[in-house]
């Protein structure tokens, strides 16, 4: 305000007066007082309470276990290593099951909402619906259950950037696949078989980006609904359109089956998998009696997109992970680190 004052009476002052300031003295010492942190729902007594919404039970139950485990593993880091957050607020986290049911994850929610500052882990993309449906307009953070872009849209979702999103995954293979090293092979014309719903959708939203400046014929998709067993006819369509590099956004068990299929009726294109499509069990699978080698044939043209970093990498993030799993887990790495325990590590 000074300044400005200054500023003005120069201004309006003629050039044939003379004008006077005086200096304020800056004080030698200052004294910083540290703002006092809101607390509230889910912030009590230097806790913070987040809820972990996971199948510990079911059909999906090996998935939630590991995406909590690497839960446990991040925030021991920050609580042990870090003091909590922002040194000062340690982090509990409240494991809460669904089985992978929506009715069930709406109850727990309600019946915990007042005990929880945010959703920092969900599993599965109905889940993730039902809870924000639950949630309302309250303000309160929700960390998406898969990596389908369209989740952005939501103000109360936070998105885990470590893996690239379902679209992002197949429009940055279709884009930069021939060009990037290890080279990808994508000539079309190309092709898309994917699961109808959020995960699906999203990759098929990431093919049309891609494609759409492929002249007709050259890019088809085809969508199947959950639980479909037969691909038969779906990848007779891609063979009678010629193509030659098939991308696929299903489950594990859908890709089991195309892969077997593909087999079946010596069709071999170059298969680009989503890595949420496959699982560390397809091979053994495939095999059956032949044994784990057989199945791996069957894979040799099977590329995947979006998969965790390995474990070994030399990135900081990769590193620190190392180190953290080292320092407060028992089990040898193998038998843990999978896409579920990386998505868990590092959700919200």
């Amino acid at each position: 305000m000074l300044v400005i004052l200054l500023l003005l009476v120069t201004a309006c002052t003629s050039k044939t007066e003379e004008t006077t300031t005086s200096t304020i003295a800056v004080p030698a010492t200052t004294t910083t007082t540290r703002p006092a942190v809101l607390t509230g729902v889910g912030i009590e007594d230097g806790t913070i309470t987040l809820a972990a919404l996971l199948p510990l039970t079911g059909t999906l139950e090996s998935f939630g276990r590991s995406a909590l485990e690497g839960h446990e593993v991040y925030w021991a880091y920050v609580n042990d290593t870090l003091g909590g957050v922002g040194g000062s607020y340690v982090v509990e986290v409240l494991p809460l099951d669904t089985g992978y049911d929506e009715e069930a994850a709406r109850s727990l929610w309600a019946a915990n909402e007042t005990e929880t500052l945010a959703v920092s882990s969900v599993l599965g993309s109905p889940i993730t619906a039902a809870v924000l449906e639950e949630v309302g307009n309250d303000p309160v953070p929700l960390a998406a259950g898969s990596q389908a872009a369209g989740w952005s849209n939501s103000p109360n979702i936070v998105l885990d950037l470590a893996i690239p999103t379902y679209r992002d995954q197949i429009a940055g293979a279709i884009v930069a696949g021939g060009t990037e090293e290890p080279v990808l092979p994508t000539d079309p014309p190309l092709g898309l078989i994917y699961q109808i719903g959020a995960f699906g959708d999203d990759c098929a939203a990431g093919f049309d980006q891609a494609t759409d400046r492929l002249a007709p014929g050259e890019a088809v998709s085809a969508g199947h609904a959950a639980g479909t067993t037969d691909f038969a006819d779906l990848l007779g369509l891609m063979r009678g359109a010629g193509v030659d590099t098939l991308f696929v956004c299903s489950s594990t068990q859908a890709l089991l089956r195309i892969v077997a299929t593909l087999d079946l009726i010596d069709y071999s294109p170059t298969v680009v998998a989503s890595s949420q499509s496959y699982d560390a069990s397809i091979p053994a699978a495939l095999g059956d009696q032949a044994g784990e080698e057989a199945g791996l044939e069957l894979l040799s043209d099977l590329y995947l997109v979006g998969s965790l970093p390995s474990f070994e990498g030399g990135s900081p993030g990769m590193k620190l992970l190392r180190d953290n799993f080292t320092s407060y887990y028992s089990r040898l790495p193998e038998d843990v680190i999978n896409p579920w325990f990386f998505l868990g590590y590092t959700c919200l």
